[in-house]
């Protein structure tokens, strides 16, 4: 079962809204993961987050690791949630004995 199958009904319960920038994978591949980061990628991707913001969404979550290196909280006022920010944060908490806050 693919990830999508199995999420879909999770985020659709939850009242929250799922989309993906598919088209704009190249960006990932075959620029962020190579460490150049284009001023033309960024608008984009920020033009993506202002038309959601239209649509009605509350935030955004960065679920692929590069898009940080993209766009950062001070770029936008939609609310953005780092996984790679989140996940090093938490790994610190546990690591330190506080367990998962």
């Amino acid at each position: 079962m693919s990830n999508r199958a199995f999420a879909a009904p999770r985020y659709r319960s939850s009242g929250a809204y799922r989309t993906t920038a598919r088209a704009r994978a190249h960006v990932i591949y075959q620029e962020l993961c190579l460490g150049v980061v284009k001023a033309e990628a960024k608008a984009d991707y920020l033009a993506i987050i202002e038309a959601l913001a239209e649509r009605g969404a509350q935030g955004v979550i960065l679920g692929c690791t590069e898009i940080g290196l993209l766009v950062q909280q001070a770029n936008t006022p939609m609310p953005l949630f780092d996984t790679t920010e989140i996940h090093a944060e938490q790994a610190v908490q546990w690591a330190l004995g506080h367990g998962f806050v």
